[in-house]
């Protein structure tokens, strides 16, 4: 049965089951690798709030798209058209066109306020959840690091 357990062992760590002596010490147990308040300064960087930066990122895009939307939008396009020969030998001549637009923001006040302001508590909506789940998560670290202290001094 240590056979057995070896060779799942083995299979868990990608070594060979005659690597895996049995006469190695056990890690010291009642020493942290880092240390408490390295690990408390790193909390940004733990697993469940790794997702909160692109949150925000995305968030801060649609707040700058909502917030550009209320200046002028300046358009330019051109194209060019060769008319076909008329079967009574008549030519037409060929065709130009350029067309400029302007797309003026007026009465801001009922549509794009709205949307700005709608953007803006999206944002800070994002914002606050992400320092609810900082703040969750400083809490499960500190008390995973009571919970080893207790254990520690069993």
């Amino acid at each position: 049965s240590a056979e057995v357990a070896r060779g799942t062992l083995s299979r868990w760590l990608d070594v060979e089951p005659a690597d895996l002596s049995t006469d190695r010490s056990a890690p010291d147990l009642t020493v942290l690798p880092i240390g408490e308040a390295a690990l408390l300064a790193s909390v940004e960087r733990h697993g469940p709030l790794l997702a909160w930066r692109s949150r925000e990122a995305v968030a801060e895009a649609e707040l700058a798209l909502a917030t550009a939307e209320k200046r002028p939008d300046w358009s330019l396009s051109a194209s060019y058209n060769q008319r076909d020969r008329s079967p009574g030998g008549i030519s037409r001549s060929d065709m130009l066109m350029l067309e400029f637009a302007i797309d003026l923001p007026l009465f801001t006040r009922n549509r794009q306020d709205r949307g700005t302001a709608a953007r803006r508590a999206e944002f800070e909506a994002v914002t606050a959840s992400h320092e609810d789940a900082r703040r969750m998560q400083v809490e499960a670290v500190r008390r995973a690091l009571s919970e080893w202290h207790g254990l520690k001094r069993q």
